[in-house]
């Protein structure tokens, strides 16, 4: 069986549990590794562990653990559920299949990582070697966008330029754009021939630092449906 996990970050001192591990890409990179190594059977990790932040079902308050909500209140990760059809099927047959609807979603954390304080949160879990969280996680907004035909990906961060991306026939692009102090709300646009076929606009800001001092290393994701 192979785990796929999208996100990994915990600060619950009640339960010994304060760390964090890369998340970033890895979405997207495990659904390639799935897909080339094709394990007798796939989990998926997890729908609703919200104190380790790799929940991708609807954030249930009820369900939230005493101390986590500081991190996952208002922190969904629905959208990351948006291209399962298209990874599951893929998984399942053994090929890609045909893509007929463009579609995409976004995550990123709300600040940079050093610019808040880090809540004696640890690089790595307590039996491994010690390493700054601020070392480990990518201030970056990431992307994956599944497309019917050629197109052109524009990503913003506020009111700054676009970075760009370009995708040659159907299929899935991947791509970061980092911070680069930019703040602001983050959109991303699918051109296609010069027409707009998709846009997500994330419902919240990258600032500048937290509002409470206190940096959250967990995701914030959006998509197109």
């Amino acid at each position: 069986m192979m785990p796929i996990s999208p996100w990994f970050y915990t600060n619950l001192p009640e339960y010994q549990k304060n760390w964090l591990w890369r998340g970033d890409d890895m979405w997207h990179n495990r659904w390639q590794q799935v897909l080339e190594i094709q394990p007798t059977f796939v989990e998926i990790v997890t729908w609703n562990d919200y104190g380790e932040s790799h929940y991708i079902g609807p954030i249930k308050d009820q369900g939230v653990p005493p101390g986590a909500h500081k991190y996952v209140d208002n922190m969904p990760h629905d959208h990351w559920r948006d291209l399962l059809p298209y990874y599951t099927a893929a998984y399942k047959n053994g090929q890609t299949p045909t893509i007929t609807e463009d579609k995409s979603h976004i995550w990123f954390r709300l600040t940079p990582a050093a610019a808040g304080n880090n809540g004696g949160t640890a690089g790595n879990a307590p039996y491994q070697p010690y390493v700054d969280p601020n070392v480990v996680v990518q201030d970056k907004v990431f992307f994956t966008a599944l497309l019917r035909d050629s197109a052109d990906v524009f990503v913003y961060i506020g009111d700054s330029s676009a970075d760009t991306f370009h995708q040659d026939g159907a299929g899935v692009i991947h791509g970061s754009v980092p911070f680069n102090g930019r703040t602001g709300k983050v959109r991303l646009d699918v051109l296609r021939n010069g027409e707009s076929v998709l846009s997500v606009v994330s419902e919240v800001e990258i600032a500048a630092s937290p509002a409470n001092g206190l940096t959250n290393y967990n995701a914030w994701v959006g998509g197109s449906g």
